[in-house]
Order: structure tokens, then C-alpha cells, then sequence
């Protein structure tokens, strides 16, 4: 839990290294609420600024950030 509390902390920062899907528990599905679009670290249409590959706007992982 650890490693996502430290990429919780940094997901905004340019300089921030990516991570692979699996290791933030990413799920093509939203979870209790919580879609990747409505997240700081999504970038539209379907990236994200922490986790590298396709994103889905309806998925999830472990490192929420809500847009303020």
C-alpha cells in the first residue's frame, strides 16, 4: 500500500515516471463511484498522467485523486 500512497502523492508531477496497469490494480469498470475521468491524473481522451497504456474514462485504479 505503501507504493500507491507515494504514487497518490506525486500522480500530478510531469516528472513522474510511469507505472504499468497492474501495479495501481487498474480495471477497465468503475469502482464504488470512482471513474478514471473525473481523476487529475486523466488526460482525455483516454491517458493518464501516472499509469502508461490505454485508459479507460470509466475504469479504475488504486491511486484516486479527485478534480477539485
Amino acid at each position: 500500500m505503501l507504493a500507491g500512497v507515494v504514487l497518490a502523492s506525486t500522480a500530478v508531477h510531469a516528472d513522474t515516471p510511469k507505472v504499468g496497469p497492474s501495479s495501481v490494480r487498474y480495471q477497465n469498470m468503475p469502482k464504488d463511484g470512482q471513474l478514471r475521468s473525473g481523476w487529475l491524473s486523466f488526460v482525455a481522451p483516454n491517458a493518464c498522467k501516472v499509469v502508461f497504456g490505454t485508459i479507460n474514462p470509466g475504469g479504475w485504479c488504486a491511486v484516486f485523486q479527485p478534480k477539485a
